[in-house]
């Protein structure tokens, strides 16, 4: 099972995004209760900070030169259609003003992720990812993992809307 971790950290412990990611996955490793078998920054959610995601999938179900697998747990990318069409990939997310590789490009095991795995919180960012967290203490969040996966701050603070600008969030993929 693949779970969403987002880790937050004081923009004043990480100077750049690199040791953002560096830093908020070594530092989730040590707290898992029971090692996953694999965990890494973005993963199968690189890119996903960017809030793109839905349109992404929009403009892929629009490209009749695509080819979606339906199978009994979603639409899907085939991995041979992945091979052949990288070049249209990264067009359409260039087209919807995507930064970087496309998240369908990208390799989903690269220990720290790319840029784009840890931004410094915005107000969008606040209120998709992290309101559901607010007010939670992190032994309720540690103790019930939710659709959006689960949070953790370095510095052990409640999530509040004091985050925005002075926080990282790092997404990390973790498969127990």
């Amino acid at each position: 099972m693949h779970y969403i971790s987002f880790v937050t950290l004081n923009k004043t412990q990480a100077l750049t995004n690199k040791q953002a990611r560096i830093k908020a996955f070594d530092w989730l490793i040590g707290k898992l209760c029971e090692p996953a078998d694999r965990a890494v920054v973005g993963g199968r959610f690189s890119g996903y900070l960017q809030m793109k995601n839905k349109q992404l999938w929009d403009m892929l179900r629009e490209n009749n030169d695509v080819c979606l697998e339906k199978t009994p747990f979603g639409i899907f990318l085939g991995s041979d259609e992945v091979d052949k069409k990288k070049l249209l990939f990264q067009k359409i997310w260039r087209d919807i003003d995507g930064v970087g590789i496309s998240p369908f490009l990208r390799n989903r095991y690269r220990l720290y992720g790319y840029e784009d795995d840890a931004v410094v919180v915005n107000h969008h960012l606040y209120y998709k990812f992290l309101l559901s967290f607010c007010k939670k203490t992190r032994k309720e969040i540690w103790n019930s993992l939710s659709v959006c996966g689960y949070w953790l701050d370095m510095n052990e603070d409640l999530v509040s809307e004091k985050f925005i600008g002075k926080k990282w969030l790092v997404i990390i993929d973790v498969h127990e």
